[in-house]
């Protein structure tokens, strides 16, 4: 990919979008791209924190561990989408693991340009403090339903969190792609075996209704009463 295709790519992106190509070219300095298979972790947490990623192609996901070794996902994020810049703002090691999900291509983008690009461009630092605490929020409220919720509440939550991008309404029904059940339960905490029990509860009192065979869940009347004012 050549500088150019670098500088419009990065362009599309919120972070850069307002950027002139002389500040683009200053934050490109030393980037470098790189192809990772499947499932390969391409940043540690508690490794040094020296670049961040801009996701060209495939997808990533952000995963924490707890002291159990159960891994809790973040996010996944995909093309245009950039992760690991939080250590490359605060100079302390990473803080969460990332890996890819799919065959993807990573853009790394290096600390000491970004930091000259800081020190070059004032809108630039605004929409960095903005991104973090925007990320710090939808950490803070991921954790606040994992602390104060069990696994109905945490599943009802996410399902109508998810329902606000991925949903549609029908009816007094919000339909939500159904997630595969490993990475649904590693979302929200919890083992696999718990989310299917929990998931079928719900089901026989009529909070949710699951459809196999179009792989998604509804949220009925019901559970959208009753817990989309916590979300």
């Amino acid at each position: 990919m050549t500088l150019s295709e670098r500088r419009r790519l990065l362009r599309k992106i919120p972070l850069f979008s307002e950027l002139s190509d002389d500040e683009l070219n200053v934050g490109l300095e030393g980037s470098t791209e790189h192809t990772y298979a499947n499932k390969t972790i391409v940043l540690q947490r508690g490794d040094e924190g020296d670049y961040m990623l801009v996701v060209l192609s495939g997808k990533v996901r952000v995963i924490i561990q707890g002291a159990d070794g159960r891994e809790l996902i973040l996010r996944d994020f995909g093309q245009g989408h950039y992760v690991g810049e939080l250590a490359v703002f605060d100079d302390l090691p990473r803080s969460a693991t990332i890996q890819t999900i799919e065959k993807s291509t990573l853009l790394r983008l290096q600390r000491k340009p970004l930091m000259n690009l800081i020190e070059q461009s004032p809108s630039f630092s605004k929409k960095i403090i903005a991104n973090l605490s925007r990320r710090l929020r939808e950490t803070t409220e991921q954790l606040r339903q994992n602390v104060l919720f069990d696994v109905y509440g945490r599943i009802m939550l996410s399902l109508i969190e998810s329902g606000k991008s991925n949903g549609r309404r029908e009816n007094d029904q919000l339909i939500v792609p159904k997630p595969p059940n490993v990475d649904f339960a590693s979302n929200l905490g919890c083992r696999s075996e718990t989310l299917g029990k929990a998931l079928k509860d719900l089901e026989e009192l009529q909070f949710i209704t699951i459809d196999k065979t179009q792989r998604t869940i509804a949220v009925e009347k019901r559970g959208l009463d009753d817990y989309s004012s916590l979300t």
